[in-house]
Order: structure tokens, then C-alpha cells, then sequence
């Protein structure tokens, strides 16, 4: 096997970008550079200028405020490159040294690097530093892919300084061939591949406050970047990818006990370009889910805020049956893991004890299940109660697939028993997964009793849709995999609030879900339903196929509905047994509203 030793020359005199002074009257602004720098055609993206650290003067690359930077000793470069075997193969040049390697101020280097087999005209990839590149490189792997060949997920822990970007981070990529004689180009030009942020976080006073923020996160949706670093009044850089005008870039910084937080939309940020940054930003304390690094376990008294961020999921603390509830405090958490899918079927947010859940004024929430299947947006373990009030926003999200797998916007998860459900106040919109109910039961195909305990609303604006086969407020799907099995919801009462119940295909709009027959016998049962005069409107309409929009839901052939007595207004519509006072013409209607308009 033939080895032959190359000797890589690189020149790199170049502007990352032009830096901008941000005006006092452009905060809460991405300033992008609006002349093209001079020099970014004709230059390499390999700018320096040597830095000093500590009083033995050694030298470390790093980017200067004008956005330069040098090549200095230790610097790697990463090769990859194809062999005679078709493989994709990364070969690491030797580190540099001050003996020769480094001229022209800095400005040029000599790596060497040894090739093993290289194909003649094979395609070949240059990657700085090296250590952006993939620590292994797939055989198969497309030289020039970026996802096959560089670890973009080394930005996601940074420490916030222009020097540690610059050694560490500051990817420049160079895509080429071998030559006909299986050698290396030489006097290649790099290209920078990164955004560099130049980030000043201000308060809602708009006074800077990078004196004392400790941690910093960027998520544009898709990369996290975080950032974790020593106090100072200097401004905190950040590597990123690229990114288009179409995401939203959310910011968080903390100092420990504040929480600053800036959303901005319709920004451009390019490879090559450092953008100075100015966020006015809004304020709140608590445990910020941005900086999570673990399953977290709400404790009474806390204030959650924030995107997650991480694979992980939110619990309350467990209480016993009686009790008192502890008070947790949504303030604008996201909890959505669409963004970081997991393998676990764990609800958004699982309370295992007695808890209230106050949806901070003015605050929008949005909690999803982990995974798309099996799981309740919000849970409650069984025998315990879920209190819902404040006056903010909730979105709640359960999740699931074919046949009853689903769980509930709020309530229970797949085959899963669940507690009480109250609700006094907000804005709340919860939708059931497959088979499971919008606010109540999820689903169940096993052979066992799947329950659900009370549910009670007494205020606030509430709109509950059930998953295919599942009621909006009520029960949801049973369809056993063999026997039997039921799906059982306690006692729905309603006194205030306006309701807006939508049932799943065969599911009743408050009440019952669907019943599974045949061979595999379902059994759906709901307690009594009372919907008083308090209320300032309620409306439910059926799922298609199913028979009543408040009461029972669909049964196959074989199952059955069983539903307890139908209160409305003071007016008896169903006993239990059988309809009274019109309720079989009444209770159909779809959709069915309280009070008349």
C-alpha cells in the first residue's frame, strides 16, 4: 500500500465580515452589513491576526474586532478524501510549527499531512481546524457532505469568547480534487462556512447586561447552540450555521435568577459575516428550560419559562391522594419534542402528585407529548387532581397512532389510568392523539379497565378535540387486542367557562368514545354529565358516525356505551337509561350549543 506524505500550503488573508457599530435606536435588530466588504471576492476566508494570552506570550489564533485571525502553532487541518478502494477515508496533518510552517505574518501555513492510497481525480475535502471535523468519516460517506464529514455538534457548547470561537470552532471548508497523479491541490483558497454573532443582551430597561449573564442559548428551530461562560462586560460571540429569513431565532440568557429572552423573525445570517446584535428583551425568573440538562421535577412554588431545549421530559412532585396541591407556574414554556423526539412515550408534562398548574398572566403555552405516539400532552397520574387556572394561554397536545394508541391533550395517556381534571380559568385548547379525548381519557387496546377521574369546569375559554375515536371531553377509545376491555370517564360537570367540544370520528362531543365489537368486545363508559346555567356557552358537536353530541359515542357491533345521567339546565335529557324531555332529538343535534343562540 503506497503512502505518500503531502505538503498542504494554504493561504488565508481574508474578512469574516465587516463589523458594524449598533446604533442606541436599533435594538432588537440583527444588523446585517449593507455594503459587501471590498475584499470577499478576491480574499481567502482565513483572516487572523495573532493574539497574546498569559505573560509567556503564547501565540493562539483568533479572530480580532475587525475579524481577522492568523494560523499559529498547533493548528490541524482534517483531510478527506477517496482511496484506490472507492472508500472515504480522514487523514490529519501534523500540528504546525513556529520552525517555518507559519509566514507571511501569520497569514499563510504549510500543513503536512500523510495520504494512504489516494485515487487519482478523487474528490478531497480540506476541514478547519480539525477539529470540526467528524471524528469518524463513513467509508461510504460523500466527501463533500457536510453532515457526513463535519460534527456540527461541537457548536453546541461554547464559551462565549472570540479567541476559544476562532482556535475551536470557526469552520472554513475547501472543496476539490486529487490531481491525475493522486496529489493533493496546492494554494487552495478556504471559505468560511459559519455565522459569528456579536451578542450585547439588554434588560427590558435596555441597560447591558452581559456583566453578568452566565449561560446564553440560540435555537433557530432546528440547532441549538449554548453558551456557558465567565462573566464580563465584553460581548458574547457565538458560531452558528447559517440561517434563512424564514426561522424565528430564539435567544435566552440567564444570570441564575433572570431570565432574558428575545425572539427575532425575518433575518438573514451568512457564512463569512460576523453580526453585531442588540436584544432589548423581556424579563422572567425561575427555571428557565432552555438550560436543562435533565428530567426536571417542578417543586411547589416554581416558575417554568422557556423552550426545551434537550431529550427531556417535565414531572411535578409526587404528593399522596389527600395531600394539598403544590403550585407550579407556567410563564411561556414550550414544550414541544418535535424538536427533540425521544423514544419514550412520557407526556409533556406529567403530574404525579396533586398539583396546580397557574398559567401566568399574559404567558402562551404550548406543551406537547414526547414522541408521536402513546402519550398525554399534560397527564395526571390516577387518583390524584389537576387543578388548570390563571389567565393565560395553554395549548396541549397529546399524541398517538392507529387503533387507540393515542393520549390526551389533558388527562390520561395510552392504556394509562388518570386522575381529576380541573379547570377554573385560561385560554386553553387540548387535543387528544389517536383514540384518546381532547380533555379526559386516552386510549386503550388492551383487556383491562382504562380510567379517567371527574372532570370539572367552572371557567375560561376551553376548546378539547378528540383524536379519531375519541370524545372532546370525556372517554376515549377501547379497542382490546383480544377479550375484552373498557374505557371509562368519571362525572363531567360544567358551571362556567364557554366550551367548544369536538368528538373524534365516532366520538361523542362531551361524553362517550367509540366502542370497538366483534370478536374483541369494548365497553365505553362516561359518568353523569351536568352542564349548568353558569356557563356563557357550550357547544358540542359529534364526530362523524357517531350518535349524540353530549352523551354516548359510537358502539361497534358487539360493543357497548353506557352513560350516566344528562343534566342540562336544570333539564333531565337521558336517566341513565333513557332519554327524557326530548333528549333524542336534543341531544343529536350537531352542533349542539347551551344556551340557544
Amino acid at each position: 500500500m503506497t503512502r505518500i506524505k503531502q505538503y498542504l500550503t494554504i493561504a488565508a488573508l481574508a474578512m469574516v465580515g465587516t463589523m458594524m457599530t449598533g446604533c442606541a435606536n436599533d435594538d432588537d435588530t440583527i444588523e446585517v452589513p449593507q455594503t459587501e466588504n471590498p475584499n470577499k471576492t478576491v480574499t481567502v476566508t482565513m483572516t487572523t491576526t495573532l493574539s497574546r494570552e498569559g505573560d509567556d506570550g503564547a501565540t493562539t489564533r483568533a479572530l480580532d474586532a475587525a475579524g481577522h485571525k492568523t494560523f499559529a502553532a498547533d493548528d490541524q487541518i482534517a483531510v478527506i478524501y477517496k482511496n484506490t478502494s472507492n472508500q472515504t477515508v480522514k487523514a490529519v496533518s501534523s500540528a504546525l510549527q513556529d520552525n517555518g510552517d507559519i509566514t507571511n505574518s501569520g497569514k499563510k501555513a504549510a500543513f503536512t499531512v500523510t495520504l494512504t492510497d489516494p485515487a487519482p481525480d478523487g474528490a478531497v475535502r480540506y476541514i478547519y481546524p480539525a477539529a470540526m471535523a467528524k471524528e469518524s468519516v463513513a467509508t461510504s460517506a460523500d466527501v463533500n457532505s457536510d453532515d457526513a464529514t463535519v460534527d456540527f455538534t461541537n457548536l453546541e457548547a461554547q464559551d462565549g469568547t472570540l479567541a476559544t470561537l476562532a482556535t475551536n470552532y470557526d469552520l472554513a471548508v475547501y472543496d476539490g480534487t486529487l490531481t491525475s497523479d493522486a496529489a493533493l491541490p496546492s494554494g487552495i483558497t478556504l471559505s468560511n462556512q459559519l455565522a459569528i454573532l456579536e451578542l450585547t443582551v439588554k434588560n427590558a430597561s435596555g441597560t447591558p447586561v452581559n456583566s453578568s449573564v452566565t449561560k446564553l442559548s440560540v435555537f433557530d428551530g432546528t440547532n441549538v447552540y449554548k453558551i456557558s461562560r465567565t462573566t464580563g462586560n465584553e460581548p458574547i460571540y457565538v458560531a452558528l450555521r447559517p440561517i434563512t429569513s424564514d426561522k424565528t431565532i430564539h435567544f435566552c440568557a440567564t444570570n441564575g435568577t433572570t431570565n432574558y429572552r428575545k425572539s427575532v423573525t425575518g433575518k438573514t445570517l451568512e457564512r463569512n459575516n460576523i453580526y453585531p446584535v442588540n436584544l432589548s428583551t423581556t424579563e422572567t425568573t425561575g427555571t428557565a428550560l432552555e438550560f436543562l440538562t435533565a428530567n426536571y421535577t417542578a417543586q411547589d412554588g416554581d416558575i417554568l419559562s422557556g423552550i426545551l431545549l434537550g431529550k427531556y421530559y417535565i414531572t411535578t412532585a409526587q404528593t399522596t391522594t389527600d395531600a394539598a396541591a403544590i403550585t407550579v407556574t407556567l410563564d411561556g414554556v414550550d414544550i414541544n419534542h418535535n424538536y427533540t423526539v425521544t423514544s419514550t412515550g412520557k407526556p409533556g408534562i406529567y403530574c404525579q402528585g396533586n398539583t396546580n398548574l397557574v398559567l401566568a398572566a399574559g404567558s402562551v403555552n404550548h406543551v406537547t407529548a414526547c414522541t408521536t405516539k402513546y402519550a398525554a400532552g399534560i397527564a395526571i397520574k390516577s387518583s390524584r387532581t389537576l387543578t388548570i387556572s390563571g389567565s393565560g394561554s395553554l395549548t396541549a397536545t397529546g399524541k398517538g397512532r392507529d387503533n387507540g394508541y393515542g393520549g390526551a391533550g389533558i388527562g390520561g395517556s395510552h392504556n394509562d389510568n388518570a386522575g381529576n381534571v380541573v379547570i377554573t380559568g385560561g385560554t386553553i385548547t387540548a387535543t387528544g392523539g389517536y383514540g384518546a379525548a381532547g380533555i379526559g381519557c386516552g386510549g386503550n387496546n388492551n383487556t383491562h379497565l382504562l380510567t379517567c377521574g371527574n372532570i370539572s369546569i367552572s371557567g375560561g375559554t376551553i376548546t378539547a378535540t378528540g383524536g379519531i375515536g375519541g370524545a372532546g371531553i370525556g372517554s376515549g377509545m377501547i379497542w382490546p387486542d383480544n377479550g375484552d376491555g373498557d374505557n371509562k370517564c368519571g362525572n363531567i360537570t360544567i358551571t362556567g367557562g364557554t366550551i367548544t367540544a369536538t368528538g373524534g370520528s365516532s366520538g361523542a362531543g362531551i361524553g362517550g368514545g367509540y366502542s370497538a365489537g366483534s370478536e374483541k368486545k369494548g365497553h365505553v363508559i362516561c359518568g353523569t354529565i351536568t352542564i349548568t346555567s353558569g356557563v356563557t356557552r357550550v357547544t358540542a358537536t359529534k364526530g362523524s358516525g357517531s350518535f349524540n353530541s353530549i352523551g354516548e359515542g359510537k358502539a361497534g357491533s358487539g360493543g357497548t356505551q353506557n352513560c350516566g345521567t344528562i343534566t342540562i339546565g336544570g333539564t333531565v335529557y337521558w336517566e341513565g337509561s333513557s332519554y327524557q324531555n326530548g333528549g333524542d332529538t336534543y341531544l343529536t343535534t350537531s352542533p349542539l350549543t347551551y344556551p340557544q343562540q
